[in-house]
């Protein structure tokens, strides 16, 4: 569990530094992790058009490519080769395959981000909330949100948001 947490906090890291990125440096990015060319230019033309929106750009991207941005952030990706041998056997892995885990965590949790503003839950204990207007639900507020934390708080954050994330998923 402690390693899941661990890539969250590194990934929200990266991806809040590719939001306040320039685009060049974004394009660099891309370009670097994606291949083939084709792919990649059709991504650094994704990216620009999302105005830094990190949440709106990584949703849209297959499970494989997101494999390889996290790679190429750190985070080690258990299972992504088997995975991208299994889509070069039957393109439908793609629709039917389970990709690897780590991807479904860090996918998930930008989902959720997404789908929901940062405030009380039934559910979900939230500490040092932010003003009203940086509780909307994005990749951008929640990241901010988590990085302000303690190293406890993400914690206690993260850890819940896993379990509600992944609950069934595994």
């Amino acid at each position: 569990m402690e390693t899941f947490m661990k890539d969250a906090i590194l990934f929200i890291h990266e991806y809040r530094n590719m939001e306040n990125a320039d685009e060049q440096t974004n394009e660099r990015l891309i370009k670097r992790v994606v291949s083939p060319e084709w792919k990649a230019d059709h991504l650094v033309d994704s990216w620009s058009g999302r105005n830094n929106d990190f949440g709106s750009f990584f949703l849209n991207l297959s499970h494989d490519t997101q494999a390889d941005f996290m790679e190429a952030w750190g985070i080690e990706v258990a299972g992504k080769q088997e995975y991208k041998t299994a889509l070069e056997k039957d393109p439908m892995t793609i629709i039917f395959g389970k990709p690897p885990v780590t991807v479904t965590w860090l996918h998930e949790l930008v989902k959720y981000f997404y789908n929901n503003g940062i405030g009380d839950r039934k559910n979900l204990i939230l500490s040092n909330l932010p003003d009203d207007d940086k509780r909307y639900g994005n990749s951008t507020n929640w990241g901010n949100y988590i990085l302000s934390l303690s190293s406890d708080g993400r914690e206690l954050v993260l850890q819940q948001l896993y379990n509600h994330v992944m609950a069934g998923k595994l």
